[in-house]
């Protein structure tokens, strides 16, 4: 799901005047698959039921403000010396806008 949705979002690089790099669009995809996951997980299948799904306390909790691995969260990881990767460190922060986090949001006004 990754890939194919980088792939749509890199195909209209060329309308852009500013086009992100490809590493910012992975990252945002796959935050959007942790989402879509997590949301599939808690989601009410069933208007009958009486509780809300819990998702398993393996899975983190994350969001919805997503703020990329700097070097010195990498530094403080028990590594050594971090690679100094320029694809990463230039990654924005993505605050995500979802039902997931907003419950307000999954009803219309």
């Amino acid at each position: 799901q990754v890939k194919k949705r980088v792939e749509s979002w890199t195909g209209h690089d060329d309308c852009m005047t500013n086009p992100r790099p490809r590493r910012q669009y992975e990252w945002e995809a796959e935050i959007i698959e942790y989402i879509n996951y997590i949301s599939d997980k808690t989601q009410v299948r069933s208007a009958k039921a009486l509780t809300r799904p819990r998702l398993d306390s393996k899975i983190p909790l994350l969001g919805p403000h997503f703020v990329p691995q700097s070097y010195l969260h990498a530094l403080r990881r028990n590594q050594p010396e971090p690679a100094v990767n320029p694809d990463t460190l230039y990654l924005k922060p993505l605050q995500v806008i979802h039902p997931f986090y907003y419950s307000e949001l999954a009803r219309c006004p």
